[in-house]
């Protein structure tokens, strides 16, 4: 019989790379040092293949990686570069600048990385801070790439094909001309992702500036996401008129204006979208308009027919319900009190019975205008009995949480769950203990993500630990419970690790969920899609 270990090293060693190329990007690191420690011999083959996917999680790791990236025989090995960094005040204060924006152009520019293929940097709030503990807003042009880099950066990175910039500053000191956005006008870029910096407004540019360059590059784009400041652009209705024959990826997150004839027609000409992610402006998460939606009421048979992951307000939800059964993933934003579960098991009686990753924005119900006009078929006020699957009628009056009646029809309309995670409204994990039993009803379910804001932020606390092995005992499929209440990355993350005697807690850094983001490299949670901050934290066991 042939042990597991000697079935890899049966395996050519040119076989490895291809693997490597096909985990998810997230997972990448960990995977490959876990097939490294099987064997010394695969040790030898795998270790190198971790500078290939470079995924740096703050400015420490980043800054040293960076200098040993000086060594240009270093970087022949990079093919992709992914760094998450804040901005510490000793950096800031550097004369000349070493911070990773400034180092990482550099080190391209000396062309020490000819064979990147993507370029992925994520900013974090830090860098519009002033110094420590300060809340006051800097002009920070260490945000921004020269103009120059762009213009040039084929000469240095010849084979590069994705650009991944995130949490930048517009250049407003340059203008407002469409060359100072040089990321645009890189050419064979078919992956490109840009979100501006969440807090810092730019100056008055429109989204017709960035629909010209996006025309050069849509004969090859598979992937485009573009995030903004909910008070930068807001006119998207030029991007719609755009055929993106390759389009596989489309994310547009805080526009408003929209035109729902004119994106349905959009929609029905990219039947080949997979993940598709239509996030909705902070302040509208809840009290979006039912009049401001992305899907008309009525969609073509065969609509999107290869959509796999879906991230959208629940209005825009509801009218794709004929397709929901095809997902894989779902993220819904904005619901009030039992819409979802209504959705899932009276819109649409058989369920979701391929769904693997559920994320659901829920709000209790709140006497106010802006709630009643988005009651669909009374959704908000009905429930299914846990009992004899009965509907039954709260009053308009009652507000309405996860736990009241609702997480057993989640159960029954999506049983096949291995990632279910809440946003919205705060639901502590002590209340999780209390419905053990429903989530007991989801035969493959991993990773439990939810919302505490009051006990999100800074050092997780051993009364988190505590009750993150409690549920664990009771919910024995679990392997890892994350509280995504933090406004900034990482977010505290119990890990659950079992033998046949006994159960640990591990408290560390996580990320949000996982299915449908296997090409991000720092997957997001919903409050935090448009920027991040990393706050180190320390690594500690609790038995």
């Amino acid at each position: 019989m042939t042990s597991r270990n000697g079935s890899f090293t049966l395996l050519y060693p040119e076989i490895y790379p291809v693997i490597a190329t096909h985990l998810p990007l997230h997972a990448t690191p960990s995977t490959l040092l876990s097939l490294a420690q099987t064997s010394r011999d695969i040790s030898h083959i795998v270790l190198p293949l971790l500078h290939t996917r470079l995924i740096l999680k703050n400015e420490t790791d980043a800054l040293l990686v960076l200098q040993k990236l000086e060594s240009p025989v270093v970087g022949l090995a990079v093919r992709e570069l992914h760094i998450l960094s804040g901005l510490s005040y000793a950096t800031r204060q550097q004369d000349p600048p070493a911070d990773v924006v400034t180092r990482t152009v550099d080190i391209i520019s000396r062309g020490n990385l000819p064979f990147l293929h993507t370029l992925d940097v994520q900013l974090t709030n830090e860098w519009r801070h002033c110094g420590p503990g300060s809340d006051q807003v800097c002009d920070n042009s260490l945000c921004v790439f020269p103009r120059v880099f762009w213009t040039r950066i084929k000469e240095y990175c010849p084979r590069l094909r994705g650009i991944v910039l995130k949490g930048i500053q517009y250049p407003s000191t340059y203008g407002s001309e469409t060359e100072d956005l040089g990321f645009l006008h890189v050419p064979g870029i078919t992956s490109l992702s840009i979100t501006f910096l969440k807090k810092m407004l730019p100056p008055p540019v429109y989204i017709d500036m960035l629909v010209g360059p996006i025309m050069t590059l849509a004969p090859l784009l598979h992937t485009l996401e573009l995030g903004v400041n909910p008070q930068g652009f807001v006119h998207i209705s030029p991007l719609f008129d755009l055929n993106l024959p390759y389009l596989r990826s489309l994310s547009l997150k805080n526009f408003t204006q929209i035109d729902t004839l004119q994106t349905t027609a959009f929609f029905e000409r990219h039947p080949s979208i997979q993940y598709l992610n239509l996030n909705v402006a902070p302040s509208d998460v809840a009290l979006a308009s039912t009049s401001d939606c992305w899907f008309t009421a009525e969609i073509s048979e065969g609509f999107l027919p290869n959509l796999r992951h879906l991230r959208a307000h629940w209005k825009d939800v509801r009218r794709l319900a004929p397709i929901l059964a095809q997902l894989l993933s779902l993220c819904i934003h904005g619901s009030v009190n039992a819409q979802v579960p209504f959705l899932l098991r009276f819109t649409l009686p058989d369920g979701l019975p391929y769904l693997k990753s559920l994320d659901i924005g829920q709000f209790p119900r709140r006497e106010s205008a802006n709630y009643r006009n988005i009651d669909v078929e009374g959704s908000t006020i009905w429930y299914e009995d846990a009992d004899d699957g009965m509907l039954r009628a709260y009053t308009p009056e009652q507000p309405r949480t996860i736990f009241d009646n609702y997480m057993h029809s989640i159960v029954r309309a999506a049983p096949r769950l291995e990632e279910l995670g809440f946003h919205g409204a705060d639901s502590p994990l002590a209340d999780f203990i209390a419905v053990a039993d429903d989530l007991n009803g989801f035969c493959h379910l991993k990773r439990l993500y939810y919302i505490d804001r009051a006990t999100g932020a800074g050092e997780p606390s051993d009364t988190f630990g505590e009750l993150a092995g409690e549920l664990a005992e009771l919910v024995p499929r679990l392997e890892a419970i994350t509280n995504v209440g933090a406004p900034d990355l990482p977010y505290q993350t119990a890990e659950i690790h079992r033998d046949p005697e006994s159960l640990t807690v591990e408290l560390c850094e996580g990320f949000g969920m996982q299915t449908g983001n296997d090409d991000e490299a720092f997957p997001w949670a919903p409050q935090s899609s448009v920027n991040v901050v990393v706050v180190p934290r320390n690594r500690r066991d609790l038995l």
